[in-house]
């Protein structure tokens, strides 16, 4: 993170990261009790950047805030969380709009740790489940 202006900020991520990151989406910055961060309203690739600014596989861009109140605090080098993930959740409320989808209540577990991949499982009432692990 470099340091914030006005309602934008400068953010070294990771490439896996960087290319999803869109308007609408939720970070948080540093530490998750810190209260840094909120809604996008735009992200801007800085591939003109001098090219030590792209090091270590990273890429830098450009991140506009709501509130640039929630920038105060923000640190070089602090973490950036994605809290909120706007497309995939434009995709599940239509899936859940469907009147012909069904419900069903679920159990999710979570595991991992970290370097590894993260896993879910979802197990239905019937003690039916599948799993889905990342790359």
């Amino acid at each position: 993170v470099r340091a914030p202006q006005h309602n934008t900020v400068r953010v070294r991520l990771l490439p896996e990261l960087a290319e999803g990151l869109q308007a609408g989406d939720g970070v948080a910055f540093g530490a998750a009790a810190s209260g840094a961060g909120g809604t996008l309203w735009g992200v801007h690739d800085e591939e003109d950047w001098p090219e030590d600014a792209r090091r270590g596989g990273e890429r830098e861009v450009s991140i506009e805030l709501e509130d640039a109140r929630r920038l105060a605090g923000v640190r070089v080098g602090d973490l950036v969380w994605r809290t909120q993930h706007a497309a995939l959740q434009r995709q599940l409320k239509s899936a859940l709009a469907n009147p012909l989808a069904g419900r069903a209540l679920v159990d999710i577990t979570l595991s991992g740790a970290i370097g590894e991949p993260l896993t879910v499982t979802v197990t239905d009432g019937r003690g039916r489940s599948a799993t889905a692990q990342t790359e």
